[in-house]
């Protein structure tokens, strides 16, 4: 289908006309080219974030002893539970007038408020991994580093966080792809100028443009590959330096 003519498979068993215009359009087309820079600008925010509050709420649950830290893992892992319609809704109601979380400013209809929904659905992918990654790295190793003068920053940096990195960029790329084609939320709160590429489809398949529409799922097919790829990498080299540790 991403190789046919907008238009032009109707009724026929196989489409009739066949073109690569479909993938050339996305890619030089501005207006079709904006769609793609959107999802891959707001994902990498959106991770970038996850990673940060992740890798943070990770550590205090499984390397801090404080009330709450059963609370503060549910809280974290209930917008996972939760319809992206939901989450969407919440957003509006909260951000579409000025908060002291937006530091005054009304979120709805500006260019952030789809990195902060992406934010809230997949932060817990990160924070899963994370924690996973944290529970076969040894809380000694940190503080043999604490006991030579090591700083905590500097115990954290350079033992522990490079120690559960692959989990940490594991959940990120999780994450990452998952916002490229996120679209129950982003179908709610995009505007005309932060149209990702789900909603970029769906407008497509509405307006009858399915060779074009199917050339985007065909780039996030392509992407979700290589994401995957790249992920089963790691994991099969952070297994392998775990059985040469052992």
């Amino acid at each position: 289908m991403a190789f046919s003519e907008d238009g032009s498979w109707t009724s026929e068993v196989i489409p009739s006309a066949y073109t690569v215009e479909n993938f050339i359009t996305i890619f030089t087309d501005p207006k079709s080219l904006q769609p793609i820079l959107n999802s891959v600008q707001m994902s990498l925010i959106a991770t970038v974030g996850c990673v940060v509050i992740g890798v943070l709420i990770a550590y205090a649950v499984r390397r801090l002893n404080f009330r709450g830290r059963a609370l503060l893992d549910m809280a974290v892992m209930i917008s996972w539970a939760l319809p992206g319609t939901v989450v969407a809704i919440n957003l509006i109601s909260a951000f579409s007038t000025g908060s002291t979380f937006s530091l005054g400013q009304a979120l709805i209809g500006t260019f952030w408020i789809i990195p902060l929904a992406y934010f809230v659905r997949f932060l817990p992918m990160v924070f899963r991994s994370s924690s996973a990654a944290l529970a076969v790295v040894d809380p000694t190793l940190e503080e043999a580093a604490r006991n030579l003068g090591a700083s905590w920053w500097r115990a954290f940096r350079t033992i522990t966080l490079r120690l559960m990195l692959p989990g940490v960029i594991v959940g990120a790329l999780l994450a990452f792809v998952h916002g490229v084609g996120e679209f129950v939320a982003s179908v709610l709160i995009y505007t005309s100028s932060t149209v990702p590429i789900s909603v970029a489809i769906n407008n497509r398949m509405y307006s009858f443009e399915l060779g074009t529409a199917a050339a985007y799922g065909m780039l996030q097919i392509v992407l979700i590959f290589v994401v995957m790829w790249f992920s089963s990498r790691l994991e099969n080299g952070g297994r392998q330096a775990e059985q040469w540790t052992n």
